[in-house]
């Protein structure tokens, strides 16, 4: 692994670990996973190895096993090294609230228990997640819902996106791509009102308004004010918030713990937070105060007593004075520690969501044809502004005086990897600089991957029978190309072997 590429995975892991942890305390701080010559192993907090570098990957230990990979394939280890599990799997959590969700090749997510045993499948799941608080999420049919440890869909799936339980509550969004939060039971308890949430910690979850980010309560209400340029969730007390393009800490009443200063801030744990300015990193204590001078590349959080440092390209570890343990001899660490690390430290554990392997075409189109009439496309039709498409899908800010065409992506789960779709928006004129301009025509571009590759007859033949049943007039141009005609639009679906495109236009 390169240097850049350590750095830059490690940037991004920090940026989303709290998306990426959930509670559990059955978490093994005394094996580490490194990497050696492109190998991942297990070291003890004295650099020993315990278990020789011999995988392609490897992850945390979560109730007792770790998740690593061989030739391609996902399996699980003991603290030993054996194999308990065997490398079966395309795809694998770690294991949580003693399961862990798997998807073997052309088949949909299954649930194990620690010996390999399935437990249950969810057949029509496109992506599963892990445990938490004994709900685990699916989305189905491009809906969120939860299952319960049976299988049971305990809350229906019926929510744009869903995260995990934590603290009693998930964070939802609703079909206006706004966030709020369930109880288990399913019962709306904040309403969807924000544009981005974290999780809930010492009674506190930040949460974004569009404009800023400040922290709301169990009511929903902001109880420290939204003026922050980014905000993570309380550790130890303490709230990571950015201001002025700077990081520091905040008390649980907004009061500041540590003014705003450095460049990249982790979060508290054991009284220590790293800190990087410029190209080197540091540790500061709970008052703010350096104990660790900037040496370092890449810093990791404390475990106990032990933090994984980069120095001259190599990974070492250090005690909480800043002392090697074990001299910088290592090629690096495997980021899927970095991406658990934070959030075990918490008591959390690996959010994992894994895609299914399993595409079925009919699914793919009762989605694209979700919405649709003879007269709307996706809810939209030749009155549509550029207001009415914001509500429904992720712009791009590209449209300049003269332009009359808008990007967007739009979150559209038709494959096993569950890509997005990129759209392309025709107006009557330029939606900027004239805000009476209306919508003259959609172009969907789907790529079709993994298990869809090849099948796009098949996604065609679908789309026919979806369309003709909401009462669309079809030609049938071959076995790969349809048009279909409504009162006040025209579709036509084409497709190549990688490739789904449907072009709408709007007739007035």
């Amino acid at each position: 692994m390169t240097r850049s590429a350590l750095l830059f995975g490690i940037a991004c892991a920090m940026l989303f670990l709290q998306a990426c942890s959930k509670e559990s305390g059955d978490y093994n701080r005394e094996l580490i996973p490194v990497l050696q010559n492109g190998k991942a192993g297990y070291v003890d907090t004295k650099g020993a190895f315990v278990i020789a570098p011999q995988f392609e990957a490897a992850s945390v230990f979560s109730n007792g096993l770790a998740r690593v990979r061989d030739k391609g394939k996902y399996g699980f280890i003991d603290d030993k090294g054996k194999p308990v599990i065997p490398p079966t799997y395309k795809y694998a959590s770690i294991f949580s609230e003693g399961m862990a969700v798997v998807v073997r090749e052309n088949n949909p997510p299954e649930y194990i228990n620690a010996k390999g045993e399935v437990l249950f499948a969810v057949k029509n799941a496109q992506r599963a997640g892990v445990f938490s608080e004994g709900l685990a999420p699916v989305q189905i049919k491009a809906k969120w819902g939860f299952v319960d440890a049976k299988g049971e869909l305990a809350i229906p799936a019926q929510y744009r996106g869903a995260m995990f339980f934590s603290d009693g509550m998930a964070p939802i969004i609703d079909e206006r791509r706004k966030w709020g939060f369930i109880d288990k039971t399913g019962k709306t308890v904040i309403a969807p009102a924000f544009d981005a949430v974290g999780n809930f910690r010492d009674g506190l979850c930040s949460a974004f308004d569009g404009k800023n980010y400040g922290f709301i309560d169990k009511t929903g209400a902001f109880v420290i004010p939204a003026r922050y340029q980014h905000a993570f969730d309380f550790t130890e007390g303490y709230g990571r918030v950015r201001l002025d393009n700077k990081y520091g800490f905040i008390d649980t009443k907004g009061g500041v713990k540590v003014a705003p200063q450095y460049d990249v801030l982790s979060g508290m744990y054991g009284g220590l937070a790293s800190f990087k300015t410029g190209d080197s990193t540091g540790f500061i204590d709970a008052d703010g105060m350096v104990v660790i001078p900037r040496q370092f590349q890449v810093a990791t959080p404390f475990i106990g007593d032990i933090a994984l440092v980069m120095k001259d390209k190599k990974i070492g570890l250090i005690d909480r004075k800043g002392a090697f343990v074990v001299q910088p001899t290592f090629d690096g660490f495997d980021m899927s520690y970095m991406l658990t690390l934070e959030g075990a430290l918490r008591g959390f554990l690996d959010y994992s969501v894994i895609p299914t392997d399993l595409f079925n075409p009919d699914d793919l189109a009762e989605i694209l044809v979700r919405d649709c009439s003879g007269e709307k496309f996706h809810g939209l039709d030749a009155a549509s502004t550029y207001a009415d498409i914001t509500k429904i899908a992720s712009v791009l800010p590209q449209p300049v005086a003269g332009v009359s065409t808008l990007e967007a992506m739009e979150d559209v789960p038709l494959t096993p990897e569950a890509r997005q779709a990129r759209s392309v928006y025709t107006f009557t004129d330029s939606p900027l600089t004239s805000p009476g301009a209306t919508l003259t025509g959609v172009q969907l571009d789907i790529r079709l991957l993994g298990p869809a590759i090849g099948k796009q007859s098949q996604v065609v033949d679908a789309l026919k029978k979806a369309f003709v049943k909401i009462g669309l007039a079809m030609s049938e141009e071959g076995p790969d190309r349809a048009t279909f005609t409504g009162p006040k639009l025209r579709i036509v679906a084409e497709g190549t072997p990688k490739r789904l495109m449907i072009s709408v236009t709007f007739t007035r």
